[in-house]
Protein backbone atom coordinates (compact mmCIF):
# COMPACT_ATOMS: atom_id res chain seq x y z
CA UNK A 1 0.00 0.00 0.00
CA UNK A 2 1.20 3.49 -0.91
CA UNK A 3 0.00 5.34 1.92
CA UNK A 4 1.63 2.62 4.44
CA UNK A 5 4.87 2.94 2.70
CA UNK A 6 4.54 6.64 2.83
CA UNK A 7 4.21 6.23 6.51
CA UNK A 8 7.43 4.51 6.71
CA UNK A 9 9.16 7.45 4.63
CA UNK A 10 7.84 9.83 7.47
CA UNK A 11 9.14 7.69 10.32
CA UNK A 12 12.18 7.20 8.59
CA UNK A 13 13.09 10.74 7.35
CA UNK A 14 11.51 12.80 9.45
CA UNK A 15 11.84 10.66 12.67
CA UNK A 16 14.88 8.89 12.35
CA UNK A 17 13.69 5.79 13.21
CA UNK A 18 15.73 2.99 12.15
CA UNK A 19 14.67 1.66 8.25
CA UNK A 20 14.79 -2.03 9.42
CA UNK A 21 12.50 -1.15 12.25
CA UNK A 22 9.93 1.12 11.22
CA UNK A 23 7.26 -1.56 8.90
CA UNK A 24 7.16 -3.57 12.85
CA UNK A 25 7.16 -0.31 15.06
CA UNK A 26 3.84 0.66 12.55
CA UNK A 27 2.11 -2.76 12.60
CA UNK A 28 1.95 -2.79 16.40
CA UNK A 29 1.29 0.95 16.64
CA UNK A 30 -1.79 0.50 14.35
CA UNK A 31 -3.01 -2.48 16.33
CA UNK A 32 -2.43 -0.59 19.66
CA UNK A 33 -3.86 2.75 18.94
CA UNK A 34 -5.75 2.54 15.67
CA UNK A 35 -3.26 4.80 13.65
CA UNK A 36 0.54 5.19 13.25
CA UNK A 37 0.61 8.65 13.97
CA UNK A 38 -1.71 8.44 17.02
CA UNK A 39 0.55 6.15 18.11
CA UNK A 40 3.83 7.84 17.81
CA UNK A 41 2.17 10.83 19.40
CA UNK A 42 1.90 8.82 22.34
CA UNK A 43 5.18 6.83 22.30
CA UNK A 44 6.68 10.93 22.80
CA UNK A 45 7.29 11.60 18.88
CA UNK A 46 6.59 15.51 18.53
CA UNK A 47 5.26 16.29 15.41
CA UNK A 48 2.44 18.60 13.86
CA UNK A 49 -0.61 16.79 12.62
CA UNK A 50 -0.31 19.28 9.30
CA UNK A 51 3.33 18.09 8.64
CA UNK A 52 2.44 14.55 9.32
CA UNK A 53 -0.79 14.64 6.50
CA UNK A 54 1.37 17.10 4.03
CA UNK A 55 3.84 14.78 4.00
CA UNK A 56 1.99 11.37 3.47
CA UNK A 57 -0.86 12.90 1.34
CA UNK A 58 0.96 15.53 -0.70
CA UNK A 59 3.61 13.02 -2.16
CA UNK A 60 -0.02 9.96 -3.05
CA UNK A 61 -0.31 9.93 -7.09
CA UNK A 62 -3.44 11.21 -7.02
CA UNK A 63 -3.18 11.16 -10.75
CA UNK A 64 -3.90 7.51 -11.56
CA UNK A 65 -7.28 8.77 -10.02
CA UNK A 66 -10.02 8.62 -12.68
CA UNK A 67 -13.31 9.77 -12.87
CA UNK A 68 -16.03 7.29 -11.85
CA UNK A 69 -18.93 8.13 -13.39
CA UNK A 70 -20.91 4.63 -12.39
CA UNK A 71 -20.09 5.58 -9.20
CA UNK A 72 -21.26 9.15 -8.96
CA UNK A 73 -24.43 7.72 -10.73
CA UNK A 74 -24.97 5.27 -8.32
CA UNK A 75 -24.32 7.46 -5.68
CA UNK A 76 -26.44 9.85 -6.45
CA UNK A 77 -29.04 7.95 -7.49
CA UNK A 78 -29.47 6.28 -3.38
CA UNK A 79 -32.17 8.29 -1.45
CA UNK A 80 -30.81 8.75 1.29
CA UNK A 81 -27.91 11.48 3.43
CA UNK A 82 -24.12 10.00 2.38
CA UNK A 83 -21.32 11.38 4.84
CA UNK A 84 -17.86 10.79 4.40
CA UNK A 85 -16.16 9.84 7.60
CA UNK A 86 -12.49 9.87 6.79
CA UNK A 87 -8.81 10.13 8.83
CA UNK A 88 -7.49 11.86 6.21
CA UNK A 89 -7.46 15.28 5.94
CA UNK A 90 -9.75 17.62 4.57
CA UNK A 91 -7.07 18.19 1.40
CA UNK A 92 -6.70 14.75 0.74
CA UNK A 93 -10.57 14.11 0.51
CA UNK A 94 -11.27 16.82 -0.81
CA UNK A 95 -8.84 16.15 -3.63
CA UNK A 96 -9.66 12.54 -4.09
CA UNK A 97 -13.22 13.72 -4.70
CA UNK A 98 -12.33 15.87 -7.08
CA UNK A 99 -10.40 13.46 -8.72
CA UNK A 100 -13.40 11.00 -8.99
CA UNK A 101 -15.71 13.75 -9.87
CA UNK A 102 -17.66 13.06 -6.91
CA UNK A 103 -17.65 16.41 -4.81
CA UNK A 104 -21.61 17.24 -5.00
CA UNK A 105 -22.38 13.56 -3.80
CA UNK A 106 -22.04 13.63 -0.40
CA UNK A 107 -23.91 16.16 1.73
CA UNK A 108 -20.36 16.41 4.62
CA UNK A 109 -17.19 14.93 4.70
CA UNK A 110 -15.88 14.34 8.16
CA UNK A 111 -12.21 14.68 8.55
CA UNK A 112 -9.39 14.76 10.98
CA UNK A 113 -9.47 18.11 11.34
CA UNK A 114 -13.42 17.62 12.23
CA UNK A 115 -12.82 15.41 15.08
CA UNK A 116 -9.10 17.48 15.96
CA UNK A 117 -9.47 21.06 15.56
CA UNK A 118 -6.45 22.25 17.20
CA UNK A 119 -2.97 20.92 17.29
CA UNK A 120 -2.44 21.19 20.89
CA UNK A 121 0.58 18.96 22.34
CA UNK A 122 -1.51 16.96 25.06
CA UNK A 123 -4.79 16.94 23.27
CA UNK A 124 -6.21 13.28 22.41
CA UNK A 125 -6.49 12.69 19.00
CA UNK A 126 -9.76 11.21 18.11
CA UNK A 127 -9.85 8.65 15.42
CA UNK A 128 -11.80 5.87 13.18
CA UNK A 129 -11.70 3.30 14.26
CA UNK A 130 -12.73 3.99 17.58
CA UNK A 131 -15.66 3.92 19.44
CA UNK A 132 -15.50 7.57 20.74
CA UNK A 133 -14.58 8.79 16.63
CA UNK A 134 -17.81 7.14 15.54
CA UNK A 135 -19.77 8.34 18.17
CA UNK A 136 -18.75 12.11 17.53
CA UNK A 137 -19.15 11.69 13.66
CA UNK A 138 -22.48 10.82 13.87
CA UNK A 139 -23.42 13.58 16.70
CA UNK A 140 -21.86 16.34 14.34
CA UNK A 141 -23.42 15.09 11.08
CA UNK A 142 -26.83 14.21 13.20
CA UNK A 143 -27.15 10.78 12.48
CA UNK A 144 -29.07 8.08 14.36
CA UNK A 145 -26.30 5.30 13.89
CA UNK A 146 -29.39 2.59 14.45
CA UNK A 147 -30.50 3.65 11.16
CA UNK A 148 -26.89 4.16 8.91
CA UNK A 149 -25.19 2.03 6.25
CA UNK A 150 -21.44 1.53 7.31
Amino acid sequence: MLNASLCEDFMVQKLGIEANKVSEIKRVLCRSYGTTMVGLLALGYNFDYDEYHNFIHRRMPYEILKPDHVLRDLLLSLPIRKVIFSNGDKIHVAEVLRKLELEDCFERVISFETLNPTNGSNTLIVCKPFKNAFEQAFRIANINPQKTIR
